[in-house]
């Protein structure tokens, strides 16, 4: 459960110190993840048996063409599918040299022009963060999230999102009293994540609620389902 702070006016994360990220009140500690890998019935990973039904096959050696994927329809961010063919640890080695060294050498050519967009960018944040303004269209104003540790289903995700939060450099207050925030009343050791900081749009990307948009590659097409960022809610899937 993560709220949007949505006034500016006596945010209590002022008086807030940071947090120790490893306590967290009742139901302190770490447990054993009970998301670590199942292993499979041969004793390794899950994966097939090399010749079972969808593994890897016994009558395909290295060498041999691979058929082309079903689906080798051309899309806006793919334009050229692949087609089939041989494809050797050489080839990936190539083609990530290749992207490699043309974003050094783009870095080293341009240097001080992205060091000064950083810098831009990462003040208009701060300045808009203050403003409650961050974000695209007609959105409400928000100016921090607030992460209860009282009332949360496992309080253990609750301290599990802060770390991932902070590994990604947002910086995470915790309040030192009880404070009220939009009419809601909140206990001391609540998480309090102000978005008036560099990472501000990581942050609010990472903890609003997420719309969607509906989209159409033709206006009779069916609707193209999300890909990555339907996993951009890490408060609904981390608390």
């Amino acid at each position: 459960m993560v709220r949007l702070v949505a006034q500016r006016g006596g945010l209590a994360y002022r008086s807030c110190e940071r947090p120790d990220r490893h306590t967290g009140g009742a139901g302190e500690g770490r447990p054993e993840s009970s998301r670590a890998g199942q292993r499979s019935q041969n004793g390794r990973t899950g994966l097939p048996e090399p010749g079972a039904a969808g593994g890897f096959g016994q009558d395909k050696g290295p060498d041999k063409p691979i058929p082309p994927p079903t689906d080798i329809t051309s899309r806006t961010e793919y334009p050229r599918p692949w087609l089939g063919g041989t494809w050797h640890l050489r080839d990936i080695v190539d083609y990530e040299l290749t992207a490699t060294f043309a974003l050094l050498e783009a870095a080293a050519d341009r240097r001080e022009t992205l060091l000064h967009n950083i810098y831009d960018i990462n003040r208009n944040t701060i300045e808009l963060g203050k403003k409650g303004e961050l974000g695209f269209g007609n959105k409400d104003k928000s100016f921090a999230a607030i992460v209860p540790v009282t009332g949360q289903h496992d309080v253990n995700e609750v301290i599990e999102l802060v770390d991932r939060l902070e590994m990604g450099g947002v910086e995470v207050s915790r309040a030192t009293k009880g404070f009220k925030e939009d009419g809601e009343t909140y206990a001391a050791g609540t998480y309090v994540i102000p978005f008036d900081q560099v990472f501000g749009r990581y942050a609010k990307d990472m903890l609003e609620k997420q719309t969607y948009p509906e989209v159409r590659r033709a206006p009779n097409a069916p609707a193209e389902a999300p890909y990555d960022v339907s996993a951009w809610s890490l408060g609904c899937s981390s608390a």
